[in-house]
């Protein structure tokens, strides 16, 4: 009787303390290219719902250590999209991982410009999507549980 009213006690708490939590809402767009999808951007990276993060090449993801911890395997350089799910106490989060590169856009931000307009229209209606496709490609889809279980 004692673990019950424990276990219960418990996991009210825990409830009340997931009720109090802001949910993730909003799009945060990161990397190269990313001041042409700037009027994107709703939320701070680590809050937002869904984080594009543009990279010129895989290669890219080197200097980023703690999305290429998350990401790990995933972004094998094979796929020119990744799509990271992680649930959490502020919902799911979503990280999508685009290499520009692989879209045709890679020579344009090498030499300076800004991301074609077509790459830019379509990143920008995958990231209302959520990520569910980007530019034409079904993207790799990885989850990742809290706490690297």
């Amino acid at each position: 009787m004692r673990r019950t009213a424990f276990a219960l006690a418990a996991l009210l708490l825990a409830a009340l303390a997931a009720a109090g939590l802001r949910r993730a809402t909003g799009v945060h767009v990161s990397g190269d290219g990313a001041p042409a999808l700037a009027a994107l951007s709703t939320a701070p990276a680590g809050t937002a719902a869904v984080e594009l993060v543009l990279l010129r090449r895989w290669q890219n993801l080197e200097a980023l250590p703690a999305l290429r911890r998350l990401c790990r395997a995933a972004c094998d350089g094979t796929a020119p999209v990744v799509r990271l799910r992680q649930p959490s106490p502020r919902g799911l989060r979503t990280v999508v991982l685009v290499d520009v590169g692989a879209l045709g856009a890679g020579v344009a931000l090498d030499r300076g410009a800004p991301l074609p307009a077509p790459v830019a229209r379509c990143l920008a209606r995958a990231a209302e999507r959520g990520g569910t496709e980007v530019c034409g490609h079904a993207p790799r889809t990885a989850w990742r549980l809290p706490f690297g279980l």
